[in-house]
């Protein structure tokens, strides 16, 4: 009996790896909140960050046949620190969409990117920018828990999840593993037979902001 319980647990867990399944977490959605960004005595010093030296990738899945990793090759945004300097009250990212890469950044799947810029996704040529503006990051058992607005193909939802945030003298770092439902953004391309794709997509974050 525990030999087949475990033999169980081993087939579920090669079937899970074999449909593209995430350990990620999923994001909480709501609709967009109102966004106070610091100022006066209230903000301190603004730290920018680029794609030179940052990444923001993604993972997309599907239900039977695997899944592809991807990225973006061109974002920037900043950072605002308290006045003391040590804690990061406000981030802000625009990235460009039509940067957007898969399989392999330096030589892309140029038929995947190329349906990943139509309509049935993400339509870069009405939609060239996406834009994630927070509202609140708290800290949360050790790590954060940021709350924001992320705009996508003209669509605003507010999206909340953890991060691990670390603000030191020369850097601020924020990293982050989470998915979002692709659905409410108007991305419904559901494709068919062995190639239909997940609604939930994984989105990494690794952001290096030099002060």
């Amino acid at each position: 009996m525990r030999h087949a319980l475990l033999a169980s647990i081993i087939s579920l867990a090669v079937f899970a790896v074999a449909c593209g399944g995430s350990n990620a977490p999923n994001s909480k959605m709501g609709e967009a909140q109102n966004v106070e960004k610091p100022s006066g005595e209230q903000a301190g010093a603004e730290v920018k960050f680029s794609n030179d030296g940052s990444t923001i990738g993604w993972t997309g899945r599907k239900t039977v046949t695997g899944s592809h990793d991807g990225g973006f090759s061109k974002f920037s945004g900043n950072v605002t620190l308290d006045k003391a300097g040590k804690e990061v009250t406000y981030v802000v990212v625009e990235i460009d969409m039509n940067s957007i890469w898969a399989d392999d950044k330096d030589k892309p799947n140029a038929k995947l990117v190329g349906h990943l810029k139509a309509d049935d996704f993400f339509n870069v040529e009405k939609f060239p920018k996406a834009r994630f503006e927070s509202t609140k990051i708290e800290k949360k058992d050790g790590n954060y828990s940021v709350s924001g607005n992320l705009t996508l193909r003209d669509v605003t939802k507010s999206l909340t999840f953890d991060a691990a945030i670390s603000v030191g003298e020369k850097e601020v770092a924020v990293r982050a593993d989470f998915q979002f439902d692709r659905q409410p953004y108007g991305v419904k391309f559901t494709g068919v037979g062995e190639n239909l794709v997940k609604d939930h997509v994984e989105i990494r974050l690794d952001v290096k902001a030099k002060r």
